[in-house]
């Protein structure tokens, strides 16, 4: 008994003495693995420093002018980098020559020769029209001469913060590009009903602080490219009446301070039974009151103070298309709201009352964005041509 109670103790006290020595063995092991990654990291570190200071004695970093922030040696990336600036540098020169060429007085002489950038994939589709009955007219590229600082304009818009990648900057401008050289007038009215929806797209997707530089820069563009943008409208509109048997009203001189007249007037297509019939007296009271905040807007635009009827007209119109049960009379309405909304900014000469006069004009259509959008989704889905005008937007 004796006996086998010594074998247990000696048997407690060995256990403890192996653990021990297996994690003395373990420590050791470990401190080794330390030891050599450490050497190792030094080593490391040695050659870093010595490939650092031989970078350095090679000349300091120098970063292209364009780009501060990025990474020095660029030509390390790309051995023809040098080769490809100097292209980029005289494609630049060249464009630069072909636009003064357009912009100057005998621009006529270059029209057909030089013409314009080459139209993109999307936009050539558009002016395809061996499916179509054309209604053909002279395109304002052969009557006019080349645009003026579209590509500039482009340019200038994708700059700001807000629409850095806004694609329906593309598309607007490439809309213009490709009415400017379309020769039928339904086509043409169609991208025009297109490059309103990217303009409100566009207005849509600025910031309040990029909404007002974004309006200046597009009116400043549309007034280099006054008659580019006059024969657009006027195609629209004789596509509109063919279209609708509705001529343009007469709405746009009317002035109800000089009228006696109670039940309002008519306005009638020469060669067509249809009419149009302007609200009486008090719709129009009626529809004015709704738009008070944006005449009150309005009145502080010196250059409209003669043409407050055209402004009323234009809130009659709004809310008379959208109240009118008749498809057709809807989209004649549409368009001489478009009209009318170009009739005003023509008034408005200088750069600062244009743009006063669109940014009330958006902060209506905010407040109303549902009538709003309804009118354009509409005329969209009118203004469409099936296998040969593709959708744009």
């Amino acid at each position: 008994m004796g006996r086998g109670k010594s074998d247990d103790v000696c048997a407690s006290a060995d256990t403890p003495t192996k653990r021990t020595v297996q994690v003395r063995l373990a420590q050791r092991a470990f401190r080794a693995r330390k030891e050599e990654r450490i050497k190792l990291l030094e080593q490391t570190v040695l050659d870093l420093t010595a490939q650092n200071r031989a970078l350095l004695q090679a000349g300091p970093p120098k970063p292209p002018a364009s780009c501060p922030t990025c990474t020095s040696q660029i030509g390390s990336h790309h051995p023809n980098v040098n080769q490809l600036i100097e292209e980029n540098h005289r494609l630049r020169i060249e464009s630069n020559l072909l636009r003064e060429l357009l912009q100057q007085a005998n621009s006529k002489m270059y029209a057909v020769e030089i013409k314009n950038p080459a139209l993109i994939e999307s936009h050539t589709r558009i002016l395809e029209s061996d499916k179509l009955g054309l209604n053909t007219t002279t395109s304002s590229i052969h009557t006019f001469g080349g645009l003026c600082e579209v590509e500039q304009c482009r340019e200038d818009l994708k700059k700001l913060p807000s629409l850095y990648q806004c694609r329906y900057v593309d598309d607007l401008c490439g809309l213009f590009l490709a009415v400017a050289n379309c020769e039928d007038k339904k086509i043409i009215k169609c991208m025009v009903t297109k490059m309103i929806a990217a303009r409100y797209k566009i207005l849509d997707a600025c910031s309040s602080f990029d909404r007002r530089k974004a309006i200046e820069l597009i009116e400043r563009c549309k007034s280099k490219n006054k008659k580019h943008i006059e024969h657009m409208y006027q195609m629209t509109a004789v596509q509109t009446a063919e279209d609708t048997g509705f001529a343009p009203w007469k709405a746009l001189n009317y002035d109800p301070s000089t009228s006696t007249s109670a039940e309002g007037f008519v306005t009638k297509y020469s060669s067509g039974p249809s009419q149009v019939y302007m609200p009486d007296v008090n719709s129009r009271q009626h529809m004015l009151n709704r738009s008070q905040k944006f005449l009150d807007a309005t009145k502080s635009i010196a250059a409209l103070d003669g043409s407050r009827h055209l402004v009323e007209n234009l809130c009659i119109l709004f809310w008379s298309q959208s109240l009118s049960t008749d498809k057709v009379e809807r989209e004649a309405m549409f368009f001489e709201l478009v009209d009318v909304f170009n009739r005003i900014l023509w008034i408005c000469q200088s750069e600062q009352s244009k743009t006063e006069f669109i940014l009330s004009t958006e902060a209506g259509r905010a407040s109303e964005k549902a009538v709003a959008n309804q009118m354009l989704d509409e005329a969209l889905s009118v203004n469409s041509l099936s296998g040969n005008l593709i959708d744009l937007l």
